[in-house]
């Protein structure tokens, strides 16, 4: 899916209620594990505050476990 979508530079101190459904964010772990992280979820689960870092700092990787995974921000063809 990230191969179809834009890469955007978008800080770690960037809060996610900035971030809108024409934007895809996505966590990799280590070792190479890739899943799309829905903004709506994120917002529920985390707070509408939390910032793209601190996003990084609380997710694990669903198959591995590993931490800290790598999170991009993608925008979506129009």
């Amino acid at each position: 899916m990230a191969q179809d979508l834009t890469p955007v530079e978008v800080s770690e101190t960037k809060s996610i209620a900035t971030i809108d459904s024409t934007f895809v964010i996505m966590a990799e772990c280590g070792c190479g594990h890739r899943r799309e992280l829905h903004t709506l979820f994120l917002r529920r689960r985390l707070g509408a505050g939390v910032t793209i870092g601190e996003v990084r700092q609380k997710l694990r990787c669903h198959l591995c476990q590993a931490r800290m995974p790598v999170v991009r921000i993608y925008r979506q063809p129009a």
